[in-house]
């Protein structure tokens, strides 16, 4: 950690790259296996039940198996995301709308957890940017929270209605039931492709995260490197007017630096001897 307080320490940050790599190869699979039912409920009508249940059971075991790396990139996730906002704070005092605690805990509050992130990203972001007159574009933060968002849609609707469709068709054929089955399996395998397409949405998502991240991590550390490079130099302890404010070094090297030397000699720290 640099003496201005900001946390760049790497360990979170590529644990959470490590996750959410590994979260976004499970959703593909999840896709997959959601191509995989929609193509044996179309053989269904030819009375293909097995190769139905196979996908089915592969759908369920994938889902399982993509727990596990997911629930860890929201819990890293959320480590993360408050650590930043603390080097925001520290970068720009004053500045935000929400107390630290918020930038973890509004990920896993209903109803809040709409726009609280988003606006304590934005926060984050204005602070972390270099200064300037105008404030840095925010297209890609924006991008990742609108598609976050219609992910997250398209993926409660799809799933809720794929589990009321395939009850219904499930107790179409344990009770014999003739009637409108087949429609109903239509619906399924409609479902079915929206639910594959939610799945690609989210692993978008998880792109446009890990870019997010080496944005945020990048703007946090210019900053920080040069706020290091112009901290004013200590006081000499015999020095009664206290210690002068570092400058940027000059072209030549030092501030106000000679390309020629000094032509006034040793005597007065340099040039050719006898002058």
């Amino acid at each position: 950690m640099p003496p201005t307080g900001v946390d760049l320490r790497r360990g979170v940050r590529l644990s959470l790259n490590a996750l959410l790599t590994l979260s976004l190869l499970a959703l593909l699979l999840l896709a997959a296996a959601r191509f995989q039912q929609r193509g044996a409920l179309a053989e269904l009508a030819e009375g293909a039940a097995d190769r139905a249940d196979a996908a089915d059971a592969f759908h369920a075991s994938m889902v399982l198996v993509a727990g596990v790396p997911v629930l860890g990139t929201l819990v890293l996730w959320a480590v993360w995301f408050r650590r930043v906002r603390l080097n925001a704070e520290t970068l720009a005092p004053g500045s935000h709308r929400f107390g630290s605690g918020w930038a973890a805990g509004a990920w896993f509050t209903p109803v809040v957890n709409l726009w609280f992130p988003k606006q304590i990203a934005n926060d984050i972001y204005r602070a972390s940017a270099p200064a300037g007159p105008q404030g840095p574009p925010k297209g890609l933060l924006n991008s990742w929270w609108v598609c976050g968002l219609v992910a997250g849609a398209v993926n409660a609707a799809a799933t809720t209605a794929y589990a009321l469709a395939e009850a219904r068709v499930r107790r179409s054929f344990r009770l014999g039931v003739d009637g409108s089955w087949e429609e109903d399996v239509r619906r399924l395998r409609m479902l079915a492709g929206v639910s594959a397409f939610g799945y690609l949405l989210c692993a978008v998502v998880g792109v446009l995260a890990l870019l997010v991240i080496r944005q945020l991590t990048r703007m946090q550390e210019e900053r920080a490197l040069v706020a290091v490079e112009y901290e004013p130099a200590a006081a000499h302890p015999d020095d009664p007017y206290g210690a002068l404010p570092s400058v940027p070094p000059g072209p030549y090297g030092p501030p106000y630096g000679n390309p020629y030397g000094n032509p006034y000699g040793d005597a007065y720290g340099g040039g050719p001897a006898g002058y």
